[in-house]
């Protein structure tokens, strides 16, 4: 049964990974504007958390070298979790339900995955300790991570013990291609 659930999901990582059509996107050509390529994100990584539902096409075009955002991560989180986001009332002064990854950081903030404060600053980049704290505590490894020291160095320990921050080049902001990487390996 477990080979044939492994097959099954084999096979349709191999299908959705060959009919992405991924290219480069270009600015506008004009005299005041140079023409600027942005490489696709690539690799592994990306065609599993592709074909998984937890990164998108709009992701994957917006290229890998990019910061990565508090609100983002979130949502990468909540989506590597399976669940369905939802927005009941505003829990952080500010993130709006306007806000894009709002659903998804609310879901989090419910599920203890991020800390209740009053802000929770969704469009700053989210550094490697924060984000290893958010992918421990979405997978039971807050207990562990906070008995290794607590924060920050408990969490940044606890998750390269884990190979959570192996392959990733950063020491501190992260971009989408690390984020990437992590929630793989978490995987």
């Amino acid at each position: 049964m477990q080979l044939i659930k492994k097959t099954t999901l084999l096979l349709l990582i191999i299908v959705f990974v060959v009919s992405i059509p991924i290219s480069p996107v270009f600015a506008e050509d004009n005299t005041d504007i140079k023409a600027v390529t942005v490489e696709p994100l690539s690799g592994a990584a990306a065609d599993r958390l592709y074909a998984l539902g937890i990164i998108t096409n709009e992701d994957i075009s917006n290229g890998g070298e990019r910061l990565t955002t508090r609100g983002e991560f979130a949502a990468l989180i909540i989506r590597m979790l399976g669940m369905e986001p939802s927005f009941d009332s505003q829990i952080f002064d500010d993130v709006t339900e306007e806000h894009a990854n709002a659903a998804y950081i609310n879901t989090a903030c419910r599920m203890n995955i991020v800390s209740t404060a009053d802000k929770f600053y969704p469009d700053s980049q989210i550094t490697l300790a924060e984000a290893s704290k958010i992918i421990l505590s979405s997978i039971g490894y807050d207990e562990v991570a906070q008995q290794s020291g607590g924060w920050p160095s408990g969490y940044t320990s606890t998750a390269s013990k884990l190979s959570i921050i192996k392959g990733v080049s950063a020491s501190n902001n992260i971009n989408f291609s690390n984020a990437v990487r992590m929630i793989d390996n978490t995987l």
